[in-house]
């Protein structure tokens, strides 16, 4: 197992690391232990998700949704489900992330509530 399978299952493992999640479009920014960026996002057409780690600490999750000029930038490293042989690893992880994103558990916890 390479380590970002395992820091994948750690997510999946441990939903409370992933915080400020923000969509741009399909793709889900957020943040790891609140320190570390990650995005996600599942191809178009394709069954293969995108996991990208961005290494520069000098902008937030806001400015890398809108303001980078993504043909300049290369302060990330890609990671894809294909590669890894790890779709359903990649897909937990999205449905984390996107819980987090709709606050999920706690709309469930308060549904589930007894008076």
């Amino acid at each position: 197992m390479e380590k970002i399978q395992a820091v994948i299952q750690s997510l999946v493992n441990n939903p409370n690391k992933i915080s400020q999640v923000e969509r741009s479009s399909d793709e889900l920014y957020f943040l790891v232990d609140q320190k570390y960026k990650f995005s996600i996002i599942k191809s178009d057409g394709e069954d293969i998700y995108y996991l990208h780690f961005y290494s520069d600490n000098s902008m937030s999750i806001e400015q890398l949704i809108r303001g980078v000029d993504w043909s300049n930038y290369h302060e990330y490293v890609t990671f894809n489900s294909r590669e890894l042989n790890e779709f359903e690893l990649f897909d937990n992880l999205y449905k984390k992330v996107k819980n987090k994103l709709f606050n999920i558990d706690s709309v469930f916890d308060e549904i589930l509530k007894v008076d």
